[in-house]
């Protein structure tokens, strides 16, 4: 059982395309949760090192 909440998708009726909130950036395919993608972005913004967030 999972305990992250899902990411809906869409599917295009005519092509069968799936699209969700990541579709088209950095983020798409990754399995991270979006919790911890903001937490990510958090660190980045505020100049946190990387091994810092890596600890975190």
């Amino acid at each position: 059982m999972s305990d992250r909440t899902p990411i809906l998708d869409d599917r295009c009726r005519e092509y069968g395309a799936v699209f969700n909130v990541s579709t088209g950036t950095i983020w798409a395919g990754t399995h991270d949760s979006c919790a911890k993608i903001i937490l990510i972005l958090r660190g980045l913004t505020q100049g946190i090192p990387t091994v810092q967030l890596a600890d975190e």
